[in-house]
């Protein structure tokens, strides 16, 4: 069982009202790498998790995934990823480089690099693959340290999801960041969703990193709901 895997403890021995806190899940990486992990096994989309989830739930959750998957193929993971480096497009991108109106919110997220796994295959391993884009992951691959990079990346996205509540249940795919030629970064969103497109989101961004820790703060800006 993937779970019992990343807890390091045996199947028989977790209980299913134990939380997944409880169960010393209770960082952004850990919470994703579960989820990451379980999609790739399953080839099944799941909603976000947190460390409140109880085992129960989860396994009704994955249940639920597969169930809705027949009459849905949607919720269905690709079996292939595109590798290719290109910008974010369908189902539509929503660039966020212009100057801030609206009201606004604030994210803030720092992460320890040394909580991301290690691999010398980041296109290949769940983990990368799940979080990832093939861009941001060639991007990383530039770098003296990738796994770092990588590690700010996220940040970004974490930080993205805490400036609007809208945001909150975004998949990490969903959250695009590029940089331009001058090598600032900028958040893309590649949703579907009315509501959020609606909003007219623009993100201003900023990432740092030391041996360590990185971190990521973006300031975000909507247009007003009426």
């Amino acid at each position: 069982m993937i779970l019992a895997k990343m807890v390091r403890q045996s199947p028989d021995a977790i209980a299913d009202t134990s939380s997944l806190g409880s169960l010393g899940l209770t960082s952004s990486f850990g919470l994703s790498a579960l989820r990451s992990a379980i999609e790739k096994e399953s080839q099944r989309r799941l909603p976000p998790i947190g460390l409140h989830l109880r085992v129960s739930e989860l396994l009704q959750m994955i249940e639920a995934a597969h169930n809705s998957s027949a009459a849905d193929p949607s919720t269905d993971l690709p079996k292939v990823r595109d590798t290719a480096i290109r910008e974010p497009d369908s189902p539509r991108s929503f660039a966020s480089r212009s100057s801030i109106t609206g009201d606004f919110g604030v994210g803030l997220d720092m992460q320890e690099i040394e909580d991301l796994p290690e691999t010398d295959d980041y296109r290949g391993h769940s983990f990368y693959f799940g979080h990832f884009s093939s861009t941001e992951i060639a991007t990383a691959l530039l770098r003296p340290d990738p796994r770092a990079h990588l590690c700010g990346i996220f940040c970004v996205k974490e930080a993205v999801k805490k400036s609007h509540a809208k945001l909150l249940d975004l998949r990490m795919d969903e959250i695009l960041v590029c940089h331009d030629d001058a090598g600032k970064p900028f958040v893309e969103l590649r949703v579907s969703k009315p509501d959020i497109a609606a909003l007219n989101f623009r993100f201003h961004i900023s990432i740092t990193h030391t041996r360590r820790v990185a971190a990521a703060t973006c300031l975000a800006s909507w247009e007003r709901e009426e």
